[in-house]
């Protein structure tokens, strides 16, 4: 077991244990690129694979304690499907939403990983997307979208109606290039990792 310091801050954190391996199903994990909690413990993989591997791509369910619970989702541009998925989140009823780099689009799944809806579109407008990559579910129930080559954030209600947006593309104060990753904090701010800048 170890200890980590990370930062000024006097919390300490300590090595528990792993959860999954190299597999393409199962258990295993592929190129897994993100993850989201669940109801009772379930912790939600999202493994990437590879181009000429493709039944990698999907979600794996399982506990924190390494038992399997089920895997969904595959390759492809049918309902349910994605191509190069990059991020995770849950909202407060248990549905997760997963975001398509190469198709563009948002996909919905209850917490069972049965297809519910998708949304989104290609383009750089109100509402579209350009490779979107980080997702948030905020305290007041609508999702946030690091849309990463449109350079921005946008907001939109669960059912995917744009909200709002902040961002644009260059290296000042408040500008972006190509966000990523995205969190809110219990106070609703909202922290972006900016890959480029």
């Amino acid at each position: 077991m170890s200890t980590h310091f990370f930062g000024v801050s006097s919390r300490t954190y300590s090595y528990s244990h792993s959860l999954g391996r190299a597999e393409f199903s199962g258990a295993g994990f592929r190129n897994a690129v993100d993850l989201a909690l669940g109801e009772d413990g379930l912790i939600y993989v999202l493994n990437r694979s590879y181009e000429n591997r493709t039944d990698g791509i999907h979600v794996t369910v399982m506990t924190q304690d390494e038992e399997y619970v089920t895997q969904f989702g595959q390759h492809g541009e049918n309902n349910g499907e994605f191509v190069w998925p990059t991020a995770l989140a849950t909202d407060s009823k248990g549905n997760l939403y997963l975001a398509d780099e190469w198709l563009n689009r948002i996909n919905v799944y209850n917490k069972d990983g049965e297809y519910l809806s998708h949304w989104g579109t290609t383009g750089s407008g109100d509402g579209e997307f350009d490779r979107p990559a980080g997702l948030a579910v905020t305290s007041d129930g609508n999702l946030l979208v690091s849309d990463s080559r449109n350079h921005r954030i946008q907001k939109f209600t669960l059912d995917g109606k744009y909200i709002s947006k902040f961002g644009s593309f260059g290296d000042g104060p408040g500008q972006l290039n190509m966000p990523w990753g995205i969190g809110t904090t219990p106070d609703g701010s909202i922290l972006v990792a900016d890959w480029r800048n």
